[in-house]
């Protein structure tokens, strides 16, 4: 049962994904099951992480190549990375000429795994300084937020479609957000 947190940022994120023809050269950071990949069209797709069965077993946050990317995904990744300054820099680096970076980040979530950050709009314009152009969408608000912190093990899992599709019709409350997708053009 997915969470509220993941379906609003999926409302957010899938029609992104599904409205480009062609993403090029795709590296999916932190991807083990590339959950994302069948809503793009892309010339080749590559995954990274540091379980087994990804193309390239690595860490991001010191991993580094010749090789370069149309677009980086890195969904629901840094938070979990204890130094993501140096992995956006290496995501940077692996990057061809305003090639893309969709990325997606927690503002308000339980803790969970080997977890150590949570991102505002401000940290994140920070974190991307380096970039080109730097967009940071804003998903979820204050009633799903809240649920997601009163249902953080999901017993109430069957309400959290009714709970995502009702916070969406609510105005947009920026203080309180789920959490943002990043997208970047170096």
């Amino acid at each position: 049962m997915k969470s509220v947190h993941r379906l609003n940022m999926e409302s957010k994120l899938i029609p992104l994904l599904v409205g480009k023809d062609d993403w090029g050269t795709v590296l999916d950071v932190g991807s083990k099951d590339a959950r994302y990949s069948r809503f793009m069209n892309y010339d080749s797709f590559t995954t990274l992480d540091i379980v087994k069965g990804c193309d390239i077993k690595a860490d991001i946050q010191c991993y580094k190549s010749k090789e370069k990317f149309d677009t980086v995904t890195c969904f629901q990744v840094l938070e979990h990375l204890e130094s993501p300054d140096k992995a956006v820099k290496n995501i940077y680096d692996l990057l061809v000429p305003k090639g893309v970076l969709l990325l997606t980040v927690p503002f308000i979530f339980g803790e969970h795994g080997n977890d150590y950050h949570r991102f505002t709009r401000l940290r994140c314009a920070l974190l991307f300084k380096d970039f080109r152009q730097v967009l940071v969408v804003p998903y979820g608000n204050f009633v799903s937020s809240s649920w997601q912190i009163f249902n953080f093990h999901n017993y109430f899992g069957l309400f959290n479609r009714l709970v995502s599709w009702f916070s969406r019709m609510l105005p947009f409350n920026r203080y309180c957000p789920d959490g943002y997708l990043v997208i970047a053009q170096k």
